[in-house]
């Protein structure tokens, strides 16, 4: 009785291994295949989006404060230049 237990029992942690390595496995293949389908596969699709979102560079016109000195005297002040 106690063989046909323990005979049961690495069964039981056989098969409870097999899952869990075919559930990793599946989940690395996932990935894997997105990447793939990522880097390879949707590349002109990417760089379509890409072009989509470039950044625009604007000036603006952003006027500092005045710096004044210990007694009160302007030392630095904003000027609008053209």
């Amino acid at each position: 009785m106690k063989l046909l237990n323990k005979a049961l029992l690495r069964m039981s942690d056989w098969s409870r291994t097999t899952w869990c390595l075919a559930i990793l496995m599946t989940v690395a293949f996932v990935l894997i295949g997105r990447l793939a389908q990522l880097q390879v596969f949707d590349t002109f699709d990417l760089e379509k989006k890409n072009l989509l979102q470039v950044q625009v560079d604007r000036k603006l016109q952003s006027p500092r404060g005045t710096i004044y000195d210990r007694n009160g005297k302007p030392l630095a002040m904003s000027v609008v230049t053209k």
